[in-house]
């Protein structure tokens, strides 16, 4: 997953009419990417572990499986001036489903959904499962008719990636994805060619 990609995807399914389920692929998306989320962890998020302020939101990931940095493992994401924060839309997603961060607290934010006469309703105790968010997401990302072969895996591997491509510290890479060792994070980075590249235009040849 790039950027390029996931800003492709919310031109898509990020309109204003689009359904509520669309609007659900592409939070599970923007989240997965910006957070560096297993899908496992982020299916395990309920209203009760999110916090949205003014400058960003912080997800608190219930279960994980390292916690190395001890810090209850919050994931920040910034509010950005950009069509895709992952904030802002959020907030429109949880608008649209009528879901109530404090009323709502036992939600999950990777909700089912119910067809009604109008759209979808959403379930406040029902979550929806590994093998159903990752058949949504090859259909989904399918209709885009690109080579590149993505499954839920690439939204966290594609956060890092672009992280390390822009010069976040490999600190500050891990502390996001919660990775307990340097070869475990350093798996899920791939390096651009822009990146590779600098390594021998350094050596002042």
């Amino acid at each position: 997953m790039t950027t390029e990609i996931l800003k492709e995807l919310f031109s898509v399914y990020g309109n204003p009419s689009s359904s509520l389920i669309d609007k659900r692929f592409l939070i599970t998306c923007l989240l997965g990417f910006a957070g560096f989320f297993r899908i496992s962890e982020l299916l395990e998020v309920k209203m009760k572990h999110i916090r949205i302020m003014d400058s960003h939101m912080e997800i608190t990931v219930s279960k994980s499986k390292t916690d190395q940095h001890r810090e209850g493992h919050i994931v920040f994401i910034s509010r950005i001036n950009s069509i895709t924060c992952p904030v802002a839309f959020l907030e429109i997603y949880l608008n649209e489903a009528k879901i109530d961060i404090v009323k709502d607290a036992e939600c999950y934010l990777i909700c089912r959904m119910f067809k009604v006469k109008k759209g979808h309703k959403v379930s406040k105790t029902l979550g929806i499962s590994y093998t159903t968010t990752s058949e949504i997401f090859r259909e989904n990302v399918s209709k885009l008719k690109i080579s590149t072969n993505l499954s839920l895996h690439s939204l966290r591997s594609g956060g890092a990636s672009a992280a390390a491509a822009n010069g976040v510290s490999d600190r500050l890479i891990s502390k996001q994805g919660r990775w307990s060792s340097e070869k475990g994070r350093n798996g899920y980075i791939k390096d651009t060619v822009k990146t590779r590249l600098g390594v021998s235009s350094s050596l002042g040849l």
